[in-house]
């Protein structure tokens, strides 16, 4: 098992010593020419674009990967959203969930006291309005009592 880089040194001596085409080294040596061709990206400038990309999701932080890719495209960077979709992934960002604003009214009073936990002590103690619409039906509204759990 030979290394990517050592292959690669041994298609360019290929092609200068025996005068080949790149194409034919590579088919000689059983490599993908786009193995041959591809340039790795240097460390430190994934380090700066991850920097750069971290600052954006300060400033704007409730965006999400897809606009902080197109504010890294906007301002130059030579960026896919594939890419910036894995690093924001590896750096841990999430856009925070949105909290509801409600209706503005709360319930008084405390949890203990709710009405679906009352239970009944004696007979009438509970009373319910209960309707019912059914199509083609006049609507029927009824008072209810619940006499369960009375001891």
């Amino acid at each position: 098992m030979v290394s990517l880089a050592r292959r690669r040194e041994a298609i360019k001596h290929l092609v200068r010593r025996f005068h080949v085409s790149e194409r034919r080294a590579c088919r000689v040596l059983g490599q993908h020419c786009s193995t041959q061709r591809y340039e790795p990206v240097h460390v430190d400038y994934e380090q700066t674009l991850v920097k750069r990309m971290n600052e954006l999701a300060a400033e704007h932080p409730r965006r999400g990967y897809r606009t902080i890719t197109t504010l890294l495209i906007g301002e130059g960077w030579k960026v896919n959203l594939k890419r910036v979709r894995r690093l924001w992934g590896l750096e841990g960002n999430r856009v925070p969930r949105r909290h509801s604003k409600g209706t503005g009214k709360r319930a008084e009073g405390i949890r203990s006291n709710a009405a679906w936990k009352l239970r009944a002590t004696h007979p009438n103690h509970i009373w319910a309005w209960t309707s019912s619409a059914r199509p083609g039906a006049s609507a029927s509204s009824t008072w209810s009592t619940s006499s369960r759990g009375s001891p």
